[in-house]
């Protein structure tokens, strides 16, 4: 098996002063030790063939050349996963070499973490990219952890960090079209219960769609008819929608020549099946529908564009988006008259 892991290396030649000297290239030390392990079986290998080859050269291989051996080990480890060989004959092999290198557990511990960091990431990978982490599953990574020898914590976090980048990914597809629907919402929450994601942090995830939530409803399901006792509104109207403390700008020539937003009135905001009413302090301003060419909204303001006249800009302390989507249905079902 050793040559399938490691190939023979031809020696370093010796330079003039070297051959005149009679002293070897230092580097031929660890190629030894490479053509040990590709020719003979690991436990084989006795620590006297390492001495012998240190007295030779006259160096110690942990001094000089302890990254080559920990490269070893790591080569070793990182074949016996990518043969998912975590055979009882196999582990004793790899703690042989371990102290045939006289490597420190702290050493071969980080190592092993190290080398078995990447098979583990892509797997949890593969498990949670379904959007899902069933029962079998999540035993399937516990004995991937142990055999890979990752402390839990470190395993955890992996599983954990690869989880945010689904459910954040999933979170982009929702807010890029500024949308939740109810199957939507109830994916999101199986996958967090299949993620085994703590209550806190569930509660935090749908307080960020729950808006998403309320503009699938504006848009999709039938409007709320509010109760509200104005006279300003026909016994003939339906309110959908009310705000007080509204503000009314309009456009105004600036005496500079350029343009200024200029606050005319605040007010009550209503929108019924018929208009838009506003009802001000100075004075009550009402819209048909049919009179509305189209409605843009900023942030907070909302910009109403008339078939004629001034265009005001009502400034919300609601969510706009709420009231750009009701006025838009309401305006596809005015009359055409």
């Amino acid at each position: 098996m050793n040559s399938l892991i490691f190939r023979m290396v031809p020696f370093v030649k010796s330079s003039f002063l070297q051959s005149v000297f009679k002293q070897q290239p230092g580097d031929n030390a660890i190629i030894e030790v490479n053509n040990l392990l590709a020719s003979r079986d690991i436990m084989d290998i006795q620590k006297q063939d390492i001495k012998n080859i240190e007295e030779k050269y006259g160096l110690s291989l942990q001094s000089e050349y302890d990254l080559n051996l920990q490269e070893f080990y790591a080569v070793y480890w990182n074949y016996y996963i990518k043969m998912n060989d975590f055979s009882l004959i196999s582990m004793n092999k790899i703690e042989y070499l371990a102290n045939l290198f006289d490597l420190s557990e702290d050493i071969t511990s980080f190592l092993k973490i190290k080398v078995g960091e990447g098979w583990y990431r892509r797997s949890v990978e593969r498990f949670v990219s379904g959007r899902r982490l069933k029962s079998d599953d999540w035993l399937s990574l516990e004995r991937l952890t142990n055999n890979l020898q990752l402390p839990d914590n470190f395993a955890n976090a992996i599983i954990k960090e690869e989880q945010v980048k689904v459910m954040e990914s999933y979170m982009a597809s929702l807010t890029s079209k500024n949308r939740c629907s109810p199957e939507e919402a109830q994916e999101m929450e199986n996958m967090l219960d299949s993620f085994r994601i703590s209550i806190e942090e569930k509660k935090t995830i749908f307080k960020k769609i729950k808006i998403l939530i309320t503009y699938w409803e504006t848009e999709k399901l039938p409007l709320s008819v509010l109760n509200l006792v104005e006279p300003a509104i026909q016994k003939s109207e339906v309110c959908y929608y009310f705000e007080s403390k509204v503000k009314w700008y309009e456009t105004r020539n600036s005496r500079y020549g350029g343009k200024d937003m200029e606050l005319i009135q605040m007010g009550e905001l209503y929108l019924t099946n018929k208009r838009l009413l506003f009802v001000g302090h100075i004075k009550t301003s009402q819209l048909p529908f049919n009179r509305i060419v189209r409605v843009a909204r900023n942030l907070n303001e909302i910009t109403i564009n008339k078939d004629k006249g001034k265009n005001p800009t009502l400034c919300l302390s609601k969510d706009a988006e709420v009231f750009r989507i009701i006025i838009n249905r309401l305006m596809l079902d005015r009359p055409n008259t």
